[in-house]
């Protein structure tokens, strides 16, 4: 489980076991003066990059799918 805390000057994430015990831990600047869209696209990063550090595949929802249209 990951755990994102939102503040005003950092975003501190957590990765948790299922028993609720801490795993690894970060804190990154929000950098609030870019923006909501920055904000929410960084907390989308720090988020992959914590399930990369548990080693989970991380699924990536922009990517352009193949076939016919």
């Amino acid at each position: 489980m990951i755990g994102i805390d939102l503040g005003g000057t950092s975003i501190k994430s957590a990765i948790f076991n299922m028993e609720f015990e801490k795993i690894h831990e970060r804190s990154d600047p929000t950098e609030a003066i870019k923006g909501p869209d920055y904000v929410l696209n960084k907390i989308v990063k720090i988020s992959q990059e914590m399930m990369l550090y548990e080693g989970k595949k991380v699924i990536d929802h922009n990517a352009k799918k193949g076939g016919s249209h």
